[in-house]
């Protein structure tokens, strides 16, 4: 009989673990299971729970409500929620109500609820919840000195997506306004991390000038300020092919466009007036008859 009782126990304990049963509470704290939950904001949304992606609400407006909640981590009003997404004459509140019911299914476990929700406001609890943009952001500003270069080129390519990719016209202007400064806040670390690649002290030479080009596409006016400040180092052997390290990268690489300001529209347009006038024009005949007019600027013989 009681070998009966322990293989019932013992299977109880699996279907717990699985996440069938809520946690029974005579159990000992060692044989809790905390449920590991991962909302990816980079590219498109995707949740996934204990190492398994969780299938998603088909409506675009309960997609992007939780990717709100869960970048914001803090409560909003249901009024306010109701006017990004649901700004429509007909029941808004129960258009929130039933996007709530489905977000619950799949970010809420039996014995941890993360949508909290009352009368007044809503608000997804990202204690213990890995959200990848949040965890980027966070490891940028607590960094001290020159992180790992494989650190930053991990981070590099997770940032190489679009943010919230596919949820752009899923509320209302307002809506729209706070994505594109999610973007852009993205964009800008995004920045600092290739900076940081294309200027490490323990990159090679070939790495730095890939990441040199990325971050020149990325903020070119960025980049080629720093390599106009940047010195370029002297070489000590006239005849190699390169300097070794990220600084002799930086220096050496073609920019894009020539350093200095930018010649304005009235410069540029005086300067083709001038060579208008001072241009000289002259005819000639070639072997067939055919008369041919051309203009010349400048001094030289003429061919």
């Amino acid at each position: 009989m009681r070998g009966g009782r322990d293989a019932a126990a013992d299977r109880c304990c699996q279907r717990y673990a699985a996440g069938v049963l809520a946690p029974p509470y005579r159990f000992a704290p060692e044989l809790r299971v905390t449920q590991d939950l991962q909302v990816s904001l980079l590219g498109e949304l995707r949740v996934t729970s204990m190492g398994s992606e969780v299938p998603l609400p088909a409506s675009r407006k309960a997609r992007a409500l939780l990717a709100f909640l869960a970048a914001t981590g803090r409560p909003h009003r249901r009024e306010r929620l109701c006017e990004l997404f649901w700004d429509l004459p007909d029941d808004p509140k129960a258009a929130l109500r039933w996007s709530l019911s489905k977000l619950r299914r799949v970010v809420d476990a039996r014995a941890r609820p993360r949508i909290i929700a009352d009368r007044e406001r809503v608000q997804f609890d990202i204690e213990d919840v890995g959200i990848d943009i949040r965890d980027i952001h966070a490891k940028l500003r607590l960094q001290d000195g020159h992180p790992a270069v494989d650190e930053l080129e991990a981070i590099a390519r997770r940032l190489d997506v679009v943010l919230m990719d596919g949820l752009d016209g899923a509320g209302d202007i307002a809506f729209e306004s706070w994505l594109l400064s999610e973007r852009e806040d993205a964009r800008a670390a995004r920045v600092a991390v290739l900076r940081q690649l294309a200027t490490h002290p323990d990159i090679a030479p070939a790495s730095a000038r890939k990441w040199l080009r990325l971050w020149r596409e990325a903020d070119p006016e960025d980049a080629e300020a720093h390599a106009r400040a940047s010195p370029v180092p002297a070489r000590t052997n006239p005849g190699a092919a390169g300097t070794s390290g990220p600084a002799s990268a930086i220096g050496n690489a073609p920019t894009s466009r020539p350093s200095g300001k930018r010649p304005d529209r009235a410069a540029v347009t005086n300067f083709r007036g001038r060579a208008l006038r001072s241009q000289r024009i002259g005819f000639c005949e070639v072997r067939d008859g055919t008369k041919i007019a051309y203009a010349t600027v400048g001094s030289g013989c003429r061919c």
